[in-house]
């Protein structure tokens, strides 16, 4: 009679076992020590998952679903923002648009400014008036390139362009207040 292991469905020599020796071994080396354990009690919290990775010698899943046994949880804030390494002051929001943090700027909330309103300021040498709206032509929110904006003195203008739009499509008239846009 063969015998199967039950984790790999492999045949087993073994007939006392229920999982073959190779299942055997790779179970033995997801045991933690209580070296692992306190050390992840510890550093849970704070400690920055690359290094819990290497002291660990365990990949974060791993790592992450253990933690959740003692209810341990991670300090969000840790990695998002200035503490981030890699951050160079933007965010991307929810809806597609691009954030930079500006805190002075007067049209600043929660000190971030949004990009493509930063870039037809500079084009145009002033800050924005409250009723001036800037338009992505390919409706494409986080293409802030000059060529693909245009900034409308009122937010009706730039809804009526909209309907324009939707009625016509991109014709003469409206390619045409496209190309005279920074004129």
């Amino acid at each position: 009679m063969v015998n199967l292991c039950e984790n790999c469905h492999k045949e087993c020599k073994d007939n006392r076992s229920r999982w073959c020796k190779e299942c055997v071994n790779k179970c033995k080396s997801n045991i933690w020590s209580k070296e692992d354990i306190e050390y992840l009690l510890k550093n849970y919290e704070h400690k920055d998952r690359k290094k819990m990775e290497k002291r660990l010698n365990r990949k974060f899943d791993a790592i992450r679903t253990k933690a959740k046994k003692y209810n341990l949880k991670r300090n969000v804030k840790f990695n998002i923002g200035k503490r981030n390494g890699l951050w160079k002051g933007t965010k991307l929001t929810e809806n597609g648009y691009i954030k930079i943090l500006k805190p002075n700027h007067p049209r600043a909330r929660d000190k971030y400014i949004w990009e493509h309103i930063l870039i037809v300021e500079k084009k145009i040498g002033r800050f924005l008036n409250k009723s001036e709206v800037v338009h992505h032509i390919n409706g494409v929110r986080n293409d802030n390139r000059i060529e693909n904006l245009m900034l409308f003195e009122s937010n009706s203008k730039h809804l009526s362009f909209h309907h324009k739009i939707k009625q016509f499509g991109y014709t003469g008239p409206i390619l045409k207040q496209i190309n005279e846009r920074w004129k």
